[in-house]
């Protein structure tokens, strides 16, 4: 799996791994995950075709949302997932060189256009809120 930023290591297991710990270590406590997601490099000079066709977001954000899922339906009490980030934006180690959001930014003209992964995660989202209410009405 693909991630442009140097600190980014993607383990999506890694995702049910932790909130099955934060379950059992702490009682079910309710969890808002408030940042996750995968960086491209700008300074590889892709192509804004390549950059709008961001399918390793978009299977980065399938896979960690699947790890999710299943530690929801183990139990874990997830109240919210916000993926990072809504936007192209401003990062403090590498300003602009790394492209985190779901809807490209042209930094000339602040036009913006939403990537294959905005498609697919909203998508993902009308999918999993229909699961979970399915699983929440038979139980």
């Amino acid at each position: 799996m693909f991630s442009g930023a140097p600190w980014i290591f993607p383990y999506p297991q890694g995702m049910k791994k932790i909130v099955m710990y934060m379950r059992d270590r702490f009682n079910n406590t309710p969890v808002v995950i408030t940042e996750n997601g995968v960086a491209e490099n700008d300074n590889l000079n892709p192509s804004t075709t390549d950059t709008l066709n961001d399918i390793h977001r978009m299977n980065y954000l399938h896979s960690y949302l699947n790890s999710l899922a299943n530690a929801i339906r183990e139990g874990a009490d997830v109240r919210g997932y916000f993926v990072w980030s809504l936007l192209d934006s401003f990062e403090w180690l590498h300003g602009y060189k790394l492209r985190f959001g779901l809807h490209y930014v042209n930094y000339t003209n602040l036009q913006r256009t939403p990537k294959l992964s905005a498609t697919r995660y909203k998508q993902l989202m009308y999918n999993f809120h229909i699961q979970r209410d399915t699983h929440t009405a038979q139980n």
